[in-house]
Protein backbone atom coordinates (compact mmCIF):
# COMPACT_ATOMS: atom_id res chain seq x y z
CA UNK A 1 0.00 0.00 0.00
CA UNK A 2 2.80 2.38 0.90
CA UNK A 3 4.50 1.49 -2.36
CA UNK A 4 1.39 2.47 -4.33
CA UNK A 5 1.23 5.83 -2.57
CA UNK A 6 4.89 6.58 -3.18
CA UNK A 7 4.52 5.57 -6.86
CA UNK A 8 1.49 7.85 -7.21
CA UNK A 9 3.41 10.73 -5.62
CA UNK A 10 6.42 10.12 -7.88
CA UNK A 11 4.18 10.09 -10.97
CA UNK A 12 2.48 13.31 -9.85
CA UNK A 13 5.82 15.05 -9.29
CA UNK A 14 7.12 13.86 -12.68
CA UNK A 15 3.99 15.02 -14.51
CA UNK A 16 3.96 18.35 -12.65
CA UNK A 17 7.63 18.95 -13.53
CA UNK A 18 7.00 18.13 -17.21
CA UNK A 19 3.96 20.37 -17.20
CA UNK A 20 5.97 23.26 -15.75
CA UNK A 21 8.70 22.80 -18.36
CA UNK A 22 6.10 22.76 -21.11
CA UNK A 23 4.49 25.94 -19.78
CA UNK A 24 7.84 27.71 -19.43
CA UNK A 25 8.68 26.82 -23.03
CA UNK A 26 5.24 28.02 -24.15
CA UNK A 27 5.74 31.36 -22.37
CA UNK A 28 9.13 31.82 -24.03
CA UNK A 29 7.65 31.00 -27.44
CA UNK A 30 4.75 33.40 -26.96
CA UNK A 31 7.06 36.16 -25.71
CA UNK A 32 9.14 35.79 -28.86
CA UNK A 33 5.98 35.82 -30.96
CA UNK A 34 4.81 39.03 -29.25
CA UNK A 35 8.18 40.66 -29.98
CA UNK A 36 7.83 39.64 -33.63
CA UNK A 37 4.29 41.01 -33.78
CA UNK A 38 5.51 44.32 -32.32
CA UNK A 39 8.21 44.49 -35.02
CA UNK A 40 5.59 43.77 -37.65
CA UNK A 41 3.36 46.45 -36.13
CA UNK A 42 6.16 49.03 -36.41
CA UNK A 43 6.77 47.98 -40.01
CA UNK A 44 3.02 48.11 -40.59
CA UNK A 45 2.87 51.71 -39.36
CA UNK A 46 5.51 52.68 -41.89
CA UNK A 47 3.63 50.76 -44.59
CA UNK A 48 0.36 52.43 -43.51
CA UNK A 49 1.80 55.87 -44.22
CA UNK A 50 1.98 54.94 -47.89
CA UNK A 51 -1.12 52.70 -48.07
CA UNK A 52 -3.76 54.34 -45.82
CA UNK A 53 -6.85 52.62 -47.28
CA UNK A 54 -5.38 49.11 -47.00
CA UNK A 55 -4.17 49.92 -43.48
CA UNK A 56 -7.72 50.73 -42.40
CA UNK A 57 -8.83 47.33 -43.64
CA UNK A 58 -6.01 45.21 -42.16
CA UNK A 59 -5.25 47.02 -38.87
CA UNK A 60 -8.08 45.42 -36.85
CA UNK A 61 -6.92 41.92 -37.84
CA UNK A 62 -3.38 42.65 -36.71
CA UNK A 63 -4.61 43.92 -33.33
CA UNK A 64 -6.76 40.82 -32.81
CA UNK A 65 -3.79 38.56 -33.58
CA UNK A 66 -1.56 40.50 -31.17
CA UNK A 67 -4.02 40.42 -28.28
CA UNK A 68 -4.77 36.74 -28.85
CA UNK A 69 -1.08 35.95 -28.38
CA UNK A 70 -0.83 38.21 -25.31
CA UNK A 71 -3.87 36.50 -23.77
CA UNK A 72 -2.42 33.06 -24.55
CA UNK A 73 0.83 34.02 -22.79
CA UNK A 74 -1.08 35.28 -19.73
CA UNK A 75 -2.99 31.99 -19.55
CA UNK A 76 0.27 30.01 -19.77
CA UNK A 77 1.84 32.16 -17.03
CA UNK A 78 -1.19 31.61 -14.82
CA UNK A 79 -1.05 27.85 -15.35
CA UNK A 80 2.66 27.82 -14.54
CA UNK A 81 1.99 29.77 -11.34
CA UNK A 82 -0.69 27.27 -10.30
CA UNK A 83 1.63 24.35 -11.10
CA UNK A 84 4.33 25.89 -8.92
CA UNK A 85 1.86 26.39 -6.07
CA UNK A 86 0.74 22.76 -6.35
CA UNK A 87 4.38 21.66 -6.22
CA UNK A 88 4.94 23.73 -3.09
CA UNK A 89 7.40 26.15 -4.67
CA UNK A 90 7.44 29.70 -3.32
CA UNK A 91 8.96 31.41 -6.39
Amino acid sequence: MLSLLSNARANFMKNNFESKLHLQHRIQTLTAEIAELKKQERAGKIWAQYHPIEALIFAPFAQVAYWAVVFDRKVAESRLKRARIRAGETN
